[in-house]
């Protein structure tokens, strides 16, 4: 999440320091193969949807919200998701092996 002006991760339990505003932040890099992408955060490989389901759960549970006059959860961050999707097919001239396509 982007909170404050920091990058933190949200699968990683919250560091339960007296002084939340002294958390390190973590680095945003862009690479001209991978694009903007976060080296330090959290890779979770879900092979379903439930899977995908149960990661942002956990996420949404770790995110700053503070009660506001008109909402009694209001967010206060910005979520950064990066999904990386791979199917696999059964390759017929090798049995037993897959191709592999990520994209």
């Amino acid at each position: 999440q982007l909170y404050n002006e920091k990058v933190s991760d949200l699968l990683r339990p919250p560091n339960p320091s007296p002084k939340p505003s002294a958390a390190t932040s973590l680095a945003i890099r862009e690479d001209p193969n991978l694009g903007v992408f976060i080296p330090d955060a959290t890779q979770v490989i879900a092979t379903s949807t439930k899977g995908v389901l149960a990661v942002l759960r956990t996420a949404a549970k770790h995110r700053a919200v503070r009660e506001t006059n008109q909402n009694s959860a209001s967010s206060r961050s910005h979520a950064i998701l990066r999904f990386t999707v791979t199917r696999g097919t059964e390759d017929a001239a090798k049995p037993g092996m897959s191709k592999v396509r990520r994209g």
